[in-house]
């Protein structure tokens, strides 16, 4: 449905941006560009032989170029819907010519009624053949033929196009139409040159211009518009102007055609009507509403197609019994280059994750399937968990996955946090204070009963020994997608981070996490290689005691990456666990005692040396205490103790990197302010 209303809104948009604002004389305009680059094409190349094949190369060549630069632009918009929609309505606005060919003809017949050379000259505004001899009925005549023919080429034609293929679609034919407009003449100049692109633009307006035609006489109530159109529709020159024509000719029984004169030559068009009579001044309102009617009518026709093709496609899913979808739905794909506790795979209308689950006994792996809203679910995934994507409400149980969406700059998908006490982020504390996410509980203290009334699309947990998919059973009952993640166990920063690449997938913002996470990367990695430039490197302890344990960063881990990175010496760096290993005080404090630097002593709420010296009076015996060498990440905490350095911190290693680094080696980045850490003085 989303991506139903992604076309939806632009289309809505853009019709009564027409309907306001028309196109006035001096606005910009692609089709002006369009124009620029068809009339060079056409001086460098027509000249010389092969005229004809010339010219076919320069059509297809900006055809081309055009769909492909529509359809790159909206993959680089799509993960910002807000920008999405204002660029396509704009781009709809200017496919669209319905106010202003109402106008042009409105013009017409009122400058006529001040002098025929004024209803002339106004006619020249809007029309290749010559004006200055002919009579009023005869301008009138050339006003009501311009204006069915063009309610195909300027109206319903370019919604014809947005319905298959969009905005990429519609100013596709606006190329098409706007090179037949500028080549396909029968002259000297033009006849081979052009033929190409004028007969691509007849096969572009085939369905259009009988559709138009069709549109006028069924809002019109006409018989003799019928007949028209049988009798009179392939009589023109052109295979598709006759019929919008005819059309017209038939509701207002009158004649159209005739000779007329084009760049100085006599051109006998052939009659399409049935009555030569006069056309009187107060029928250009009648032929105005017929107009609008069929741009609206042909609005509502696209809108309900939409609609119910979004509604069929969702019928095929909630029954599982469609083919498989061939069409790539998602051109902008993520690869995973450094967590080792996740994939993502993509086929078409769905992706497949593999997430490693290392603290369930009866599998090591879950799978879950993606699948785009509103399309097929794809067969033999019995065992896997559907998640339909974009995901739009989210409930989380982890300051990490706040830091992830916060990433993304998806808050609003978020409808429930597992505990509120620690959220840092200030867009989503005023979510809560919104009432728009509420507190769902976690682990053993998880309100089933409210989360199954809320019914998110997916619920992120993190898992621990305590923190299995048995927990989450009853959700899974009810239909609750849950996903179990263990970023905290990979053993490097930026494999931590990655993860991030997970939600990213979950809501089709690919695009967007290949941009931010590629700086966060260079960064990091620029960080790293500074480090290594450090003349020494200082020892350092982490953590302290809390509860008879010492809990100390295994070797494997993604804090003992983060020391190593920075260029700093840690004692226990050869252990080969991920994780933590608990430690006893005693077996702590000799390595203390030498350690230069004392790192993450974050515990409670340590603001001071004296607030240290509470807890243990032995901690003053550590070399980095005496030197005033130690510090915490506790500089980003707010008043109720939410700690930003578990959120945001999570997500950007580079700035946590930055701030060791500083630490650790502060001649190698004098200007760095620290962002997480601080000294606890």
């Amino acid at each position: 449905m989303e991506s139903t209303l992604l076309l939806i809104s632009p289309l809505l948009t853009g019709y009564l941006l027409d309907l306001w604002l028309g196109d006035p004389d001096n606005w910009p305009h692609p089709v002006r560009v369009f124009g620029n680059l068809i009339a060079a094409g056409e001086r460098f190349l027509n000249k010389g032989g092969f005229r004809f094949v010339k010219g076919m190369l320069l059509s297809v060549s900006l055809v081309v170029l055009v769909f492909l630069f529509f359809t790159m632009l909206n993959n680089v918009l799509r993960p910002y819907p807000g920008l999405f929609w204002l660029v396509n309505s704009v781009f709809v606005y200017f496919g669209l010519a319905n106010k202003n060919l109402i106008v042009e003809g409105q013009q017409v017949f009122s400058a006529l009624r001040n002098s025929l050379e004024a209803g002339r000259r106004q006619l020249a505004r809007i029309v290749g053949r010559d004006t200055s001899k002919l009579n009023e009925n005869q301008v009138r005549i050339a006003v009501f033929e311009t204006m069915s023919e063009n309610l195909s080429d300027g109206v319903v034609a370019p919604l014809f196009y947005y319905a298959i293929a969009g905005v990429p679609g519609m100013m596709t034919y606006k190329m098409i139409n706007t090179m037949d407009s500028m080549l396909g003449y029968r002259n000297d100049r033009y006849e081979w040159f052009g033929k190409f692109s004028a007969r691509l633009d007849d096969v572009a307006n085939f369905i259009p211009a009988r559709f138009t035609a069709i549109l006028m006489v069924l809002l019109t109530g006409s018989s003799r518009g019928w007949k028209a159109i049988l009798k009179y529709g392939n009589k023109h020159k052109s295979p598709n102007a006759g019929y919008p024509e005819a059309a017209l000719a038939g509701i207002l029984d009158c004649r159209f055609g005739g000779p007329n004169v084009y760049h100085g030559k006599v051109v006998q068009k052939p009659y399409i009507g049935e009555t030569g009579r006069t056309i009187q001044n107060e029928e250009i309102r009648r032929v105005s509403s017929i107009n609008h009617k069929v741009c609206l009518a042909t609005l509502l026709i696209l809108i309900v197609g939409l609609l119910a093709s979004c509604s069929t496609s969702s019928a095929i899913y909630e029954k599982g019994d469609a083919a498989s979808v061939t069409t790539d739905l998602f051109p902008e794909k993520v690869k995973i280059n450094h967590a080792n506790g996740f994939s993502i795979a993509y086929h078409g209308n769905y992706k497949t994750v593999k997430i490693v689950s290392p603290f369930e006994k009866t599998m090591d792996t879950a799978t879950f399937v993606l699948v785009q809203r509103g399309t097929p679910r794809p067969r033999g995934f019995s065992d896997s968990q559907i998640i339909e994507i974009p995901v739009q409400s989210l409930v989380v149980m982890s300051s990490l996955h706040i830091g992830l969406v916060g990433f993304l700059e998806a808050e609003e998908v978020l409808t429930g946090i597992g505990n509120l006490k620690y959220v840092s982020s200030a867009k989503v504390l005023g979510r809560i204070g919104a009432g728009k996410i509420v507190e769902v509980g976690k682990d053993q203290g998880l309100n089933d009963e409210l989360l199954i009334s809320m019914h998110p699309d997916l619920i992120m947990a993190t898992g621990s020994p305590v923190s299995r998919m048995a927990r989450y059973q009853s959700m899974n009952q009810a239909g609750i997608p849950v996903m179990v993640n263990s970023e905290w166990v990979e053993t490097t920063p930026l494999g931590r981070a990655e993860w991030v690449k997970l939600l990213a997938a979950l809501l089709n913002k690919e695009a967007l996490v290949n941009q931010k996470f590629a700086n966060v990367e260079k960064e990091y990695k620029r960080l790293t290689i500074l480090a290594k430039k450090a003349k020494n490197k200082p020892s350092l302890i982490t953590g302290m005691n809390s509860k008879d344990a010492w809990f100390v960063p295994n070797g494997n881990s993604y804090a003992n990456r983060f020391f190593q990175d920075a260029g700093a010496s840690y004692h226990w760096a050869g252990t080969k666990a991920t994780g933590s290993l608990p430690l006893s005080f005693e077996t702590v404090y000799p390595v203390a005692l030498q350690a230069d630097y004392w790192l993450n002593v974050s515990i409670g709420n340590l603001k001071s040396r004296e607030d240290i010296l509470a807890k243990d009076v032995r901690y003053a015996d550590f070399k980095a205490f005496k030197t005033n060498k130690v510090y915490g990440y506790h500089n980003r905490t707010n008043a109720q103790g939410a700690n930003d350095y578990w959120e945001s911190g999570a997500v950007n290693p580079h700035l946590v990197l930055a701030d060791l680094v500083k630490i650790l080696h502060p001649e190698l980045l004098p200007e760095h302010q620290l962002i997480y850490y601080k000294p606890i003085n």
